[in-house]
């Protein structure tokens, strides 16, 4: 468990002080990730008393208003708590215009057999006061054509005539939630109408071969977020032509890649950027009402006939002339997709039965709800191909349904996952409708050690899909079905490689020895924005002391870009900001800093099972502050633990040393850099009566042998740990004439390491 050679760099572009524009390529010596810290948020409210209007009783709602942060937060989720407790917020029934959902409700069909072997109503869920009117009730909500009860039992599916008939006299046991009905019996199960046919499967067709079924245009909606802008052209690289029509729309928090993206309305008469721009939490209405606007604003802007949504994470699988095939050959028919599952673990899972408010950047759950009658409840993806009557319709606010389904989008979780479902499948678009959406998506190892990921932003719990990498071979993926023209994600951060495999595959293949098509620059800062951090100051301070030591007076720092190259992975790793379901740290410019919460990530060689490992932290007075352990098994060679330091951690070079049975397998050294602003970040350390018992003599040895370096001050200690931790890979000019004290200097576009150097892959 050595330490692996670097394989991310920081490209820093600068201005010297001939006012000249120079690269230069600083690389941390140790791949160790950083924290990115947010900066000043856009939105300043302001502050005001509350006015409690209501009483609040909901435990759930007293919780919310204790973590939210701003009195305009507070004020709204009163406000919604005090509506659920009135009982004026949810419709009590909604039109549905489905051809033949408008049966009639319950009938009763009869008494049938039911044991765990005859038994075809597959759904079910157990409810203490259950009655036959809350379980039809609960089978409509599921879509199903039948409810059955059997005690406290309701049951819903579609076949139930296909059961074995019993005497009425054996549905003779009494409803717990309403003694004057009859739930079922011993091995017998009362069977009722919800008033609701079965659902309703369209089915695509995949065009043939030379089959002309006419011209189709494409309205492309691509919401973006991050600053991932070489990936986006990438995209807009693989999917544009001049025939179609191309809407962004960048998070509202996203400055830098919405300003980067501007000039693509001046370059192109077909691509436009959605001004309306909204802030999305995962998960949340305003990710919603993100793409009811995009739909607005594309209907706006002129005639097509398909809506597809992408994100920077998606990619195509083929060329976008077999898509516009696909679309033509099925010219009507909507794509999305649905889940399908257990109604009553939809209900669930979707967080449906709860009511949420979004305010804060955070989704705040208030309470319960009670979902309006008459409608088929759908969930499943947020990725769709729409036809445009549908696109129509599912923003007209003024057809009733539409009106109420916003209404419940409003205050609920995953609102995008629910809102177009309920549309089609309770309007006359019931019948146009087909369930798939045309992507697939890496869910290999979607739950990690059973927890959630996404809990930071949202009182419930979801995960999204991995990132494909290389051995997840999409490509074969792909073939498992005709309908299938893209997939996500990707992360380029992660993968680069299987981005530029797939482009080849769909474009032709770039000239052997082609530059930067394994390589990937993300912009940490650019000055043109002014978004200053913590971090782009330790940046800053990385260029300036490793451009000393070269002799060079730098001026003004105008750019820095991290660059990754390749795809490669190190065996051991500690940082801030973990993503545990990528196994990867989101930030890996070498920054920890005093108050960041580490984690260390360990990976072992294949085929040894059952390590008995321990990780002994020494801060950097040589204390031995925190004992690890841990037992690897042989279910996956990548473990990773929070690592807990009492207090913050000292200012300096801190050390890990790994043992395997008690012998030492290897040691990583990692800086902790001082914050000025904070002097206790250079003066607190662990207490000295940090002691463990019973060490390895291994241990005891390096405890006696691992002296730490004395620093004066922090900028001494600045100095030595970035030219102990980073080096100056080199020097560029985006000039031919050079002059600035270097003689022979390299031109940016030459190297194959600069952000000004060739990408043809991002070009667009």
């Amino acid at each position: 468990m050595g330490r692996t050679p670097i394989i991310h760099e920081l490209a820093v572009v600068f201005i010297c002080l001939l006012l000249r524009k120079w690269t230069v390529d600083i690389k941390p010596i140790s791949d160790l990730p950083t924290k990115h810290f947010k900066a000043k948020p856009d939105h300043v409210f302001e502050e005001f008393p509350v006015e409690f209007k209501c009483n609040i009783t909901s435990d759930v709602a007293k919780s919310a208003l204790e973590r939210a942060r701003t009195s305009a937060c507070k004020q709204k989720i009163v406000d919604f708590a005090c509506s659920l407790e009135s009982g004026e917020f949810i419709p009590t029934i909604l039109p549905n215009t489905c051809p033949g959902d408008q049966q009639k409700p319950f009938i009763y069909i009869g008494c049938f057999m039911h044991n765990k072997t005859e038994n075809i109503l597959p759904y079910n869920s157990s409810f203490e006061d259950n009655s036959v009117t809350s379980c039809v009730n609960n089978c409509t909500l599921a879509g199903r054509t039948y409810a059955g009860v059997q005690n406290q039992e309701c049951y819903c599916g579609d076949d139930a005539l296909l059961l074995t008939n019993r005497s009425e006299t054996s549905c003779n046991v009494l409803c717990p939630g309403n003694n004057s009905q009859t739930c079922g019996g011993n091995e017998a199960i009362g069977i009722y109408t919800t008033g609701f046919t079965a659902r309703k499967e369209m089915y695509w067709i995949s065009p043939a071969e030379g089959e002309d079924f006419g011209k189709t245009r494409i309205a492309f909606f691509l919401a973006l977020n991050g600053r991932q802008i070489r990936q986006v052209k990438q995209l807009l690289r693989n999917i544009y032509s001049p025939d179609h029509i191309y809407l962004i729309h960048v998070d509202e928090k996203a400055h830098v890649l919405y300003s980067e993206l501007l000039y693509l309305e001046e370059k192109y008469d077909n691509i436009f950027l959605e001004r309306k721009r909204v802030r999305g939490t995962w998960g949340s209405p305003s990710l919603l009402h993100g793409i009811l606007n995009g739909i607005k604003t594309l209907l706006e802007l002129g005639e097509w006939d398909y809506w597809i949504n992408l994100s920077e994470s998606c990619f195509p699988l083929e060329y976008i002339g077999d898509l516009e095939d696909f679309l033509a050959a099925n010219r009507g028919l909507s794509f999305l997709s649905s889940c399908q599952e257990d109604p009553f673990k939809s209900i669930k899972s979707q967080g449906f039965s709860q009511s949420f408010v979004e305010c804060d950047d955070y989704l705040f759950r208030v309470g319960n709800k009670t979902l309006p009658k008459g409608i088929r409840m759908d969930f499943g993806s947020d990725w769709f191909v729409f036809h445009r009557l549908f696109a129509e319709f599912a923003v007209n606010d003024s057809d009733p349904l539409i009106h109420g389904l916003q209404t419940i989008a409003n205050f609920s979780y995953l609102a995008p996952e629910s809102y177009f479902h309920f549309a089609t499948q309770n309007s006359h678009f019931c019948t146009r409708v087909a369930n798939a959406n045309m992507r697939i998506f890496n869910w290999k190892g979607k739950k990690i050690d059973g927890q959630c990921h996404c809990n930071k932003i949202v009182d419930a719990c979801g995960c999204s899909p991995l990132a494909y990498r290389l051995e997840d071979d999409v490509n074969n993926t792909r073939e498992r079905r005709a309908d299938t023209h893209f997939a996500r994600k990707f992360d380029a951060r992660i993968s680069q490689s299987v981005l530029t495999i797939l482009e080849e595959d769909i474009l032709d293949p770039y000239p052997p020895g082609t530059p930067g098509i394994y390589s990937y620059w993300e912009p940490i800062y650019l000055s043109k924005y002014n978004d200053e951090t913590l971090f782009m100051q330790h940046a800053k301070d990385v260029s300036a002391i490793l451009l000393q030591v070269h002799k060079i007076r730098l001026s003004h720092i105008e750019e820095i870009h991290s660059l990754y190259d390749k795809d490669a992975y190190q065996s051991l790793k500690v940082g801030d900001k973990y993503i545990k379901k990528e196994m990867v740290f989101e930030n890996r410019a070498l920054y920890i800093h005093p108050k960041s919460s580490i984690v260390l990530e360990h990976r072992w060689i294949p085929g040894k099972t059952n390590i008995s490992a321990a990780f002994y932290f020494f801060n950097p007075d040589g204390r031995l502050v925190n004992i690890s352990q841990v037992i690897v098994n042989n279910n996956t060679l990548v473990h990773s633990f929070d690592v807990k330091i009492s207090d913050n951690m000292k200012a300096g070079e801190w050390s890990v040393l790994v043992t395997e049975n008690n012998i030492i397998a290897g040691q990583l050294d990692f800086p902790v850099f001082p914050v000025e602003e904070e002097s206790n970040s250079f003066d607190k350390g662990a207490p000295e009566s940090s002691t463990f018992d019973d060490l390895p003599k291994t241990i005891l040895t390096f405890l006696a042998k691992n002296k730490k370096l004395k620093f004066s001050s922090i900028g001494e200690m600045k100095n030595y740990l970035i030219n102990r931790y980073y080096i100056l890979e080199g020097v560029c000019s985006s000039e031919i004439e050079s002059s600035c004290y270097f003689e022979n200097l390299q031109i940016c576009e030459k190297t194959s390491w600069s952000s000004l150097s060739p990408d043809p892959k991002s070009h667009f």
